[in-house]
Order: structure tokens, then sequence, then C-alpha cells
């Protein structure tokens, strides 16, 4: 909220809460910060303000109409995705982990990461975010945290709204792959480059106006060792409603 002004009274909030109630607060004109913790992902919020015409004024006006905020750069929801085991991705449950580890809501160390078999590199691994969003907007990886050896330090995240007919013949390693995916429809949507030892949480935009997108493909180029394995501890993305 921008700072209130000096004929500002008060401003009502109007919000969805999770059990699909229409709820209202009250916003005092000296606040410029307002937290609900029952907000309905990703329903709009309308506010109104009461005023004076003056400081000194005894009657208080308000706004004859609600105006609503606009809502972006949401979090994606977790609990939806899994894994899918497309044709070329490697195994990424080796040595006692699971991919599912990268979206528990945490970043961690072994074996609350995803490991992959180390078989080649560059290598892929598929995710089924269990809904299609319009428009994501930022990608955030973080990689494990007790040894950064394995940690890619440069992968790209691939998008696409449907798999059927759109799974690439070559191997992800061949020169050809990424001709051949965007053929089939995939849209690269970011690659991250990173000079770090690649622990720490990396944010990311995804390009502008992407198309809607349910299934990712993220293809490992590189890891800080050099060596054919990678691994991660978190990942996450945020849309725009």
């Amino acid at each position: 909220w921008n700072a209130p002004d000096t004929v500002n009274v008060g401003t009502e909030v109007k919000y969805m809460d999770g059990s699909g109630e229409t709820k209202s607060v009250m916003l005092p004109a000296d606040s410029s910060q307002l937290v609900i913790s029952d907000w309905k992902l990703p329903t709009k919020i309308y506010y109104r303000s009461s005023y004076k015409p003056e400081s000194h004024a005894i009657d208080t006006f308000r706004v004859s109409y609600y105006d609503s905020l606009t809502v972006s750069n949401l979090p994606a929801d977790k609990s939806t995705w899994k894994q899918v085991l497309l044709l070329g991705d490697a195994v990424v449950d080796a040595y006692g982990t699971s991919l599912s580890n990268i979206w528990d809501g945490k970043p961690g160390a072994y074996p609350e990461v995803y490991h992959s078999d180390g078989a080649y590199i560059p290598h892929t691994f598929t995710i089924d975010l269990g809904k299609t969003y319009a428009k994501l907007t930022k990608f955030e990886e973080w990689g494990r945290t007790d040894f950064d050896g394995h940690n890619p330090d440069d992968f790209e995240v691939w998008g696409i709204a449907d798999t059927t007919g759109a799974v690439p013949a070559l191997r992800p390693d061949d020169p050809g792959w990424k001709d051949e995916t965007m053929a089939k429809g995939w849209t690269l949507l970011t690659e991250v480059k990173r000079n770090d030892d690649g622990i720490a949480g990396v944010q990311t935009d995804i390009i502008s106006n992407p198309p809607p997108v349910r299934f990712i493909r993220i293809r490992v180029l590189h890891a800080v060792d050099g060596d054919t394995f990678s691994h991660m501890s978190e990942i996450s993305f945020w849309y725009n409603p």
C-alpha cells in the first residue's frame, strides 16, 4: 500500500478466504501494510477507501466502487507435482534419493536431494506440475547443501502443455536433441548459468510471454566438478493468474 494521504480515514479490503467465504478487513489510515493469512490464491482482492474532503472536516466520504489489486508472481502449488519418465530421461532416484525431494519445500543435504545415476551428461528429468499455468514468471533452484561437486552450474528449463507426440527420440546428450525438442513443441523457458558452487538459491526470470505450461523438462548441461553426475535439492516456480 502507498503511504496514505492526510485525508484518508481508512481502507476496506475485501477478499475470499480458503473456504470460499468473502471477508472484509479495515486498513487504518496510518498503516502501509496488511497481512491476510487466509487469502485464497489466486482470487482477486478488492479495496475501497474512505476519506474527508479536508483533514478537519466533520463528514467522511467513501469511494463509490471497489477497485482491485493486480495479483502477480504467485508461488506454484507443489502438492500436485509428480515425476514423469520420458524417453531418454536419466535415472534420478539413485543412491537412496528421490526426485520428489526437490519439491518438498526446503533445500537440503543428502539424502533429501535427487541424485542422477551419472550415466551421461547432458541428461534430463521431467516433472508434471499437475495443472497448466498460463504464464510462468520465475524459477528458482537450490543445489545440494552438503556437497557442491555435482551441483549443476549450467542447465536448461523446458516447458510444454501436453507431452502427447512431443517426446524427442534423440537422447539428451545428442547434438541434435535441442532442435528436435523445439520441433516437437517444447519451449526453452530459461537457461541457468552459475559461477559459484551451486548451493545457494538462484532465481531467474522465465522468458516473456511464455506459452501455457504443465510439463517441465530440466536438461543438465554441466556440473561444478565436470562429472556426469548431478543433484539438486529444491526448485520452485512462480506464475501470474
